[in-house]
């Protein structure tokens, strides 16, 4: 019996058919995913950011319908101080309870002005509502 030939020729060739990633492969495709994850990241907080924005002006355009349709209900408005001519004009009483929620964090203001062109004619309302959106 014959022993078994051993030929370096053919083991380098075997060595040279196996198939994997190096490290660098590897290093490199990290690399990429994480800079993909990072954009999209940043578009989730954007978004975020966006959503929030849009729920706030709705809120406030809530707070402004509400306060415009409590000074409209008033028919006393001759004699109601609240009602007198004049811009700036801070709710009192129960127009004052308007705001409320999250958007009372946001250093929110409720104002009215009040206009007209003969004292005797129709009044217009003007509600103002303010606030300052955080940053994130």
């Amino acid at each position: 019996m014959a022993a078994p030939s051993f030929n370096t020729k053919d083991l380098s060739q075997t060595n040279m058919n196996k198939t994997g990633f190096s490290l660098v492969e590897i290093i490199i495709s990290v690399l990429i995913i994480t800079i993909m994850s990072a954009g999209m990241l940043g578009a989730f907080v954007g978004g975020q950011q966006l959503i929030n924005r849009s729920s706030h002006r709705l809120q406030a355009m809530n707070f402004a319908r509400e306060a415009y349709d409590r000074l409209r209900a008033n028919h006393y408005y001759d004699a109601d101080p609240e009602m007198t001519i004049g811009g700036g004009k801070t709710p009192a009483g129960d127009l004052g309870a308007i705001l409320k929620g999250g958007m009372t964090a946001f250093s929110t203001a409720l104002t009215y002005d009040v206009s007209s062109s003969d004292q005797s004619a129709y009044k217009e309302v003007i509600v103002h509502v303010t606030w300052t959106e955080p940053v994130l």
